[in-house]
Protein backbone atom coordinates (compact mmCIF):
# COMPACT_ATOMS: atom_id res chain seq x y z
CA UNK A 1 0.00 0.00 0.00
CA UNK A 2 1.82 3.39 -1.64
CA UNK A 3 1.12 6.53 0.47
CA UNK A 4 -0.33 8.82 -1.34
CA UNK A 5 0.31 13.47 -0.78
CA UNK A 6 -2.93 13.69 0.81
CA UNK A 7 -1.91 10.94 3.41
CA UNK A 8 0.87 12.83 3.99
CA UNK A 9 -1.00 16.10 4.08
CA UNK A 10 -3.45 14.37 6.79
CA UNK A 11 -0.37 13.44 9.10
CA UNK A 12 1.18 17.03 8.47
CA UNK A 13 -1.94 19.03 9.66
CA UNK A 14 -2.46 16.88 12.63
CA UNK A 15 1.36 17.80 13.83
CA UNK A 16 0.93 21.27 13.42
CA UNK A 17 -2.10 21.34 15.90
CA UNK A 18 -0.26 19.37 17.93
CA UNK A 19 2.80 21.89 17.44
CA UNK A 20 0.09 24.80 17.85
CA UNK A 21 -0.79 23.38 20.99
CA UNK A 22 2.21 22.76 22.54
CA UNK A 23 3.60 26.46 21.77
CA UNK A 24 0.09 27.66 23.12
CA UNK A 25 1.06 25.74 26.56
CA UNK A 26 4.71 27.73 26.27
CA UNK A 27 2.57 31.01 26.28
CA UNK A 28 3.69 32.23 22.76
CA UNK A 29 0.64 32.96 20.53
CA UNK A 30 -2.86 34.85 22.20
CA UNK A 31 -5.62 32.08 22.82
CA UNK A 32 -7.42 33.96 19.50
CA UNK A 33 -4.63 32.70 17.65
CA UNK A 34 -4.35 29.20 18.77
CA UNK A 35 -7.78 28.39 18.59
CA UNK A 36 -8.68 29.88 14.91
CA UNK A 37 -5.29 28.13 13.95
CA UNK A 38 -6.35 24.73 15.57
CA UNK A 39 -9.62 24.77 14.57
CA UNK A 40 -8.33 25.18 10.84
CA UNK A 41 -6.26 22.42 10.84
CA UNK A 42 -8.27 20.27 12.78
CA UNK A 43 -11.10 20.80 10.39
CA UNK A 44 -9.23 20.47 7.19
CA UNK A 45 -7.90 16.69 8.53
CA UNK A 46 -11.15 16.25 9.45
CA UNK A 47 -12.31 16.82 5.79
CA UNK A 48 -9.01 14.73 4.65
CA UNK A 49 -10.41 11.24 6.67
CA UNK A 50 -14.29 11.82 5.49
CA UNK A 51 -12.76 12.01 1.46
CA UNK A 52 -10.51 9.15 2.27
CA UNK A 53 -13.53 7.10 3.99
CA UNK A 54 -16.10 7.95 0.61
CA UNK A 55 -13.43 7.10 -1.49
CA UNK A 56 -12.70 2.81 0.68
CA UNK A 57 -16.82 3.08 0.50
CA UNK A 58 -16.82 3.74 -3.50
CA UNK A 59 -14.63 1.05 -3.83
CA UNK A 60 -16.43 -1.32 -1.31
CA UNK A 61 -19.57 -0.62 -3.28
CA UNK A 62 -18.23 -1.48 -6.69
CA UNK A 63 -16.46 -4.49 -5.36
CA UNK A 64 -19.89 -5.69 -4.40
CA UNK A 65 -21.67 -5.14 -7.40
CA UNK A 66 -18.68 -7.07 -9.67
CA UNK A 67 -19.69 -9.69 -6.75
CA UNK A 68 -23.25 -9.76 -7.80
CA UNK A 69 -22.54 -9.91 -11.32
CA UNK A 70 -20.11 -12.67 -11.28
CA UNK A 71 -22.60 -14.71 -9.11
CA UNK A 72 -25.11 -13.96 -11.77
CA UNK A 73 -22.99 -15.50 -14.27
CA UNK A 74 -22.04 -18.62 -12.29
CA UNK A 75 -25.70 -19.28 -11.70
CA UNK A 76 -26.41 -18.92 -15.54
CA UNK A 77 -23.49 -21.52 -15.91
CA UNK A 78 -25.11 -23.91 -13.45
CA UNK A 79 -28.46 -23.82 -14.87
CA UNK A 80 -26.94 -24.50 -18.18
CA UNK A 81 -25.20 -27.75 -17.00
CA UNK A 82 -28.19 -28.73 -15.09
CA UNK A 83 -30.02 -28.40 -18.46
CA UNK A 84 -27.11 -30.68 -20.59
CA UNK A 85 -27.26 -33.29 -17.60
CA UNK A 86 -31.73 -33.47 -18.08
CA UNK A 87 -31.07 -34.09 -21.11
CA UNK A 88 -28.87 -37.22 -20.67
CA UNK A 89 -30.89 -38.73 -18.64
Amino acid sequence: MAFKVEDYAFWIFLLAALAIVLWFFHGSPTVEQALLSLTILIITSEFMLWKKYFEIDKRTALSFMRFGHDIKDIKVSLSSIEKILRCKK
